[in-house]
Formats: structure tokens, sequence, C-alpha cells
């Protein structure tokens, strides 16, 4: 399978050869050493140029191709088109992010098409195969291909001339389709010893890597939760299961929330200055769970930051989530009397000094002797929260934590 790969891959000066760099903190932190290939700051920033590339330069076409994608493979192939003067037919999802839209159009210009339908990855691939197969045209697979896996995995040659496979222990890998963990696996091949361990992480609310592995054949996730759109996919490819999971080559799978997944986002801004988009931090978030439960301990550990493709209105509801993570922001419904001068006796609660009200929705109406109040409150310590609600309960005041 690893024997895919263009000759003219290399030809075209577009894949960048991206850093392995140390990370320091998290090092110290969770006693392993940590390092990150920074697939954020390839062309594109994300991975999956890579795929596009080796795909179109294998496939023979009339002038024009088809390709579905969340966003990522879509730029992939919107900046190789250019660069072969072909034309793209793109569909994306509409629960794809403005910023990827707009990055789409910019590197593709003229040379494609835009079709925004669909409210998930899932529907707008089935149009997608339609459009193909109606009109003659080649389709671009974001992953399930074989010619699109042999580009993801020349991560792995990049890994293996900054360090020896002798010396990594862990390789860990986001998940959406199974196309990069699925060329990640190239790098057992180099390793006769099969030491390596290849581990999965995929989010907890798209985890359709994880149930197919449980249940031994590929099984579509309900349900699917689109947050991390470059890892939300219902179903993986058949290729992706065949090498991940037939060929027993992924060791181990992890699923992360979204609240500490945007919190390790944060983190990674705040201390490394990496700009990541959600599936790109997801290799990160699963670290604690990985050495805690395997009693990891000066080990080497590679994680993929797969993407750096974040929209900045995105940016508000990812640090809310961060501090729902951490215990600081809670939302409640509580009950008020619609009756003059409630608000006020609410208000007198003495651990609003330390407490600010972020949201406060309220709507009256009449004939009602009570109305619901949607309140959320931010703390500055977690244990602060427990006195608001002793107040509340002391004051009969009536109340329901929202998650």
């Amino acid at each position: 399978m690893f024997n895919n790969l263009n000759k003219k891959f290399f030809n075209y000066d577009i894949i960048k050869k991206t850093p392995l760099e140390y990370c320091e903190r998290l090092s110290k932190l969770l006693k392993n050493n940590i390092y990150f290939k920074r697939e954020d700051l390839q062309n594109t920033r994300s991975f999956k140029i890579r795929g596009s590339l080796n795909k179109i330069l294998n496939t023979n076409t009339n002038g024009e191709i088809v390709t579905c994608s969340a966003g990522n493979h879509a730029q992939g192939v919107a900046y190789v088109s250019i660069l072969l003067g072909l034309k793209a037919n793109i569909f994306i999802p509409e629960i794809t992010p403005l910023q990827k839209i707009d990055k789409i159009k910019y590197f593709g210009g003229n040379n494609i098409k835009l079709n925004i339908i669909g409210n998930n990855l899932t529907e707008s691939f089935e149009e997608s195969a339609k459009f193909s197969e109606k009109n003659k045209f080649e389709f671009i697979h974001p992953f399930d291909d074989l010619d699109v896996i042999m580009g993801q995995s020349t991560i792995v040659n990049e890994i293996v001339f900054d360090m020896n496979c002798k010396d990594i222990d862990y390789l860990v890998v986001p998940i959406g389709g199974g196309g990069l963990i699925s060329g990640m696996t190239k790098i057992k091949d180099l390793n006769n010893n099969n030491n390596i361990k290849i581990i999965g992480v995929e989010p907890e609310g798209a985890n359709s890597m994880q149930i197919s592995m449980l249940n031994n054949k590929i099984t579509e996730k309900k349900n699917l939760d689109t947050f991390v759109d470059g890892a939300s996919v219902s179903r993986i490819g058949k290729h992706n299961f065949d090498i991940c999971i037939k060929d027993d080559k992924v060791d181990e799978i992890f699923t992360v929330s979204n609240n500490k997944l945007c919190k390790n986002m944060v983190d990674l801004f705040n201390y490394e200055g990496i700009i990541t988009e959600p599936a790109g931090a997801l290799s990160v978030t699963c670290l604690e769970d990985l050495i805690n439960l395997n009693n990891i301990e000066n080990k080497n550990i590679i994680c993929i930051i797969s993407g750096g493709n974040n929209d900045i209105l995105r940016y508000s509801e990812i640090y809310e989530k961060k501090l729902r993570y951490e215990k600081l922001v809670y939302s409640y419904e509580v009950t008020f009397l619609q009756k003059s001068g409630e608000l006020k006796r609410f208000m007198k609660n003495k651990s609003f000094n330390d407490i600010d009200i972020i949201e406060f929705n309220y709507k009256k109406y009449n004939n009602n002797a009570y109305g619901k109040v949607r309140i959320s409150v931010q703390t500055h310590k977690s244990d602060q929260i427990e006195c608001f609600e002793k107040y509340m309960s002391d004051n009969d005041i009536q109340y329901v934590r929202i998650e």
C-alpha cells in the first residue's frame, strides 16, 4: 500500500517539512518527553494537502474533479487544482466554519465551484457522489482512498528523519474518517520491532472509529456531534477500517470531551503560542488519560497537531467551554415568583461579590405565578459555586443546574 506515492510528489514546492518540536511545559507536567508534529504550519495549515496532492497526481482526469470535505481537505484540493490547472467542484456541509469557506475560495479562486449543501458531512458527501457519477468526474475522497492515505503517510518520513524509530514510544493521532491515522501506521512497517504504540483520539460525540473497533465492523455513529468539525465523520472508510482495525495497526483509541478539548486549545495558545482548530488539539487532549491509565513515564510521545484553521468567531464559545471544564462557569434554571422585588431579593446574596452573571434570560408571562429564568455565572474559584448554591437552597430558591 505504501508504494503509491507519486514520483512527482516532491517536485512541487508546496509540501512543507513541518517541525517536530519538544514541548517543555507538558513534558515536565506529565513526566514524559512530549513532542508536537506541527502540521498546523503546513501549507493550507493542515496535513490534508499531502493526501490531496498525491491523489490528484495519481488520477487521470478530463480536467475536472469533485470532492467533499468539512474544510481542510477542500482547501488542499483547491490549492492543488490551481497548481495543476484543474477545475474542482467542491462540496461542503452547511456547518463548515466561515473561516474555512473563505480559505477554500482564496486557494481555489476561479478554478473551483463551491457547493454548500447538507446538514453534515454525510449528507454533503451523498450529494457530491451523485454529482460525480452523473458528470463522470473523478472523485477525490477525503480519507477512504489508498493514494490519499499514502500522501498522509509522508508525515512519517519526516518524523523518522528527525527522530529514530527506536526512540519513539507512542504516536498520538487525531481521527476523523481515518485517513491520517491510516497513513501514520506506516511507522510500524519501518520499525521491525513494532514496539511503537499508535494511539487514536476522537471527540466523544464523533467516535465512529472507536465504536467500529468495539463492534469489529464499520459502524455508523448516530446523533453525530459536529463541534469538532474537522473530525466529525459518522462513518469511517473501508480502507481505514481494514488498515487500522482488521490489520490491528492501531493499539488504542481514546475519546475526549469538547470542554476538555477547548481547555487544551486555550492552553496551547497561552503557553506555546499555537493556534489550533478543535481537531488539531485532539492528540494533546488525550495525553493525561493515556499516561495515567497506562502508567507511562519517561517515554517519547509524539502528538500530531493536525490543523490550525480555526474561525475567530468561535473563540468566545471555546473559552466558555474551557471555563466549564475548569468548573468556573455554571448555568441554572431558576424559578422566580413573578412579582416586584424578586430579582432584588435574589441579588442580595453576598457571594455575588465573587461571582459574575454572564447570562440572564427572562420573559414575563401573564397569569403565571412563577417564571423560569436562565442564569449563567462565572466564578473565580471552583469552590465559590458551593456558597452560591447553598444560598439559593437556604432561601428556598428553586433551581436546577443545567449541563
